[in-house]
């Protein structure tokens, strides 16, 4: 179906017509006089070579065609309204797409009421999140595939990047609760490294892969992200170090188990690197430095 001799106001007749019933209500809502509502779609007819009302009763219908030629219209009209929007935003100093990419120790919903709070005051800026596993998280930032990177601080930033202590994270190391490792308790990682230790894989396409909390000749698994490591951690499959925010709820479900022999796991720093940009850059940013 070629539509592009089609005029946008005869997708906006269209959509009134359907949604009023009629074509004396579609002419109320557009301000028109119900004869020009008429002409308007015996023109749309004439350009696009079929019938789009059935007129044989009282009321006129939409025929198949014409149901068909009226979702496309609507896709049109969402499509021009987004861009229009799109645009105005840009012209007033805001970016059309913002890329947040965080490390996968850091979860998705700790940033969701943040993103929420700013799809009320500008819905136009397209917000993408971006996972991305250690080295993973820089090799992004650096490309700038991502905009504004939440994440350990692995490798030393260029003096135009900005950035901002964030949060310190906590570790804990875990297993199921029925796993051999509670039968000797390990009370160090030479102790642990004899038990196969689920990993996370770096996600790094370019730099040298990062791994850390892993002996020197200890077992692996290696998964893609941090919801696979719990569930073969659950699975009984090996031993593994999880942020808190990860551990604590499968603990409390007695799914996981601290390995509570262990020394205390050193925190991680997790910072915020950002470049000078647009306004909606800058609103993120200045919403985390609140929450530090």
């Amino acid at each position: 179906m070629n539509l592009t001799h089609v005029s946008l106001d005869a997708f906006r007749v269209l959509d009134a017509i359907e949604r009023r019933g009629t074509f004396a209500g579609a002419a109320e809502e557009l301000h028109r006089v119900t004869s020009a509502i008429s002409y308007t779609v015996q023109k749309l007819e004439q350009e696009v070579g079929f019938i789009i009302f059935d007129r044989s009763g009282k009321r006129a219908r939409f025929t198949e065609a014409g149901r068909l030629l009226l979702g496309r219209g609507k896709q049109i009209l969402a499509a021009t309204e987004a861009s229009i929007e799109e645009a105005s935003a840009v012209a007033s100093g805001w970016e059309s797409k913002l890329t947040i990419g965080l490390d996968a120790i850091y979860p998705v919903k700790r940033v969701l009421p943040l993103i929420d709070s700013f799809y009320q005051q500008q819905a136009a800026t397209q917000i993408v999140i971006r996972s991305e596993v250690l080295a993973g998280l820089w090799e992004a930032f650096e490309t700038e595939q991502v905009d504004i990177a939440i994440g350990p601080a692995f490798t030393k930033l260029s003096s135009e990047v900005n950035t901002l202590d964030y949060e310190e994270m906590k570790f804990i190391y875990v297993a199921a609760p029925d796993h051999k490792v509670f039968h000797h308790a390990p009370d160090s990682r030479e102790a642990l490294s004899r038990h196969r230790i689920i990993v996370v894989a770096d996600s790094a396409r370019h730099r040298t892969p990062l791994t850390f909390r892993v002996g020197k000749t200890q077992p692996t698994l290696t998964v893609t992200n941090f919801e696979a490591k719990c569930d073969a951690l659950i699975a009984g499959l090996g031993v593994g170090a999880l942020p808190t925010d990860y551990a604590l709820p499968l603990i409390e479900q007695n799914k996981l188990k601290q390995i509570a022999s262990m020394p205390k796991e050193p925190t991680q720093q997790v910072i915020v690197a950002w470049r000078e940009g647009g306004q909606a850059k800058q609103w993120f940013v200045e919403r985390l430095n609140l929450q530090t």
